[in-house]
């Protein structure tokens, strides 16, 4: 389900989604919030470790209809930058969330996250997309192999809704 954060300072949409099925309705809704046939779509492929679930979450925005849909890359930040700035959705798919912020760490991709969010922007995620919406975030606590990978239990997610955790 979409959340509308009405904040002061905040005014995009949040949409996070768990694990398993989802209605083709909420991918729909989704792209409507986001300005329907003209969205334009970064997907962030950086929450597993290879880029086969950023193709499948490109070729789902791009049935659905969105105008452009790209994978973020974060070989050139600047580029990186630049192509968040003109998103008008922000996805995260599934994987592993732990993944995604160690990757993010460093760069300053979460911030122009936030910042597109409180200028209006979409952002959105799947199970471990979702889960890194949250100030404090459930760290995932295995490897891609589903091997045990220890650490801490909790770490910072993007902070985009403080005020919960998101499982």
């Amino acid at each position: 389900a979409a959340t509308t954060i009405s904040a002061a300072s905040r005014e995009g949409h949040l949409v996070l989604l768990g694990g398993g099925p989802t209605p083709a309705v909420v991918f729909t809704r989704t792209l409507n919030l986001s300005g329907g046939r003209s969205a334009i779509v970064a997907v962030l492929p950086q929450t597993y470790p290879n880029d086969s679930i950023g193709d499948a979450a490109v070729e789902l925005w791009q049935k659905t209809g969105a105008r452009e849909v790209f994978k973020l890359k974060l070989d050139d930040m600047d580029r990186a930058r630049a192509d968040l700035e003109r998103a008008t959705l922000i996805w995260m798919p599934g994987g592993f969330q732990g993944l995604l912020m160690k990757t993010l760490a460093g760069t300053p991709i979460p911030d122009v996250i936030r910042r597109r969010f409180a200028e209006g922007a979409t952002i959105g995620g799947a199970s471990a997309g979702a889960a890194a919406m949250s100030a404090t975030m459930i760290a995932d606590e295995s490897t891609p192999e589903g091997d045990s990978a220890g650490g801490t239990r909790t770490m910072a997610g993007l902070g985009l809704w403080p005020a919960a955790i998101v499982s």
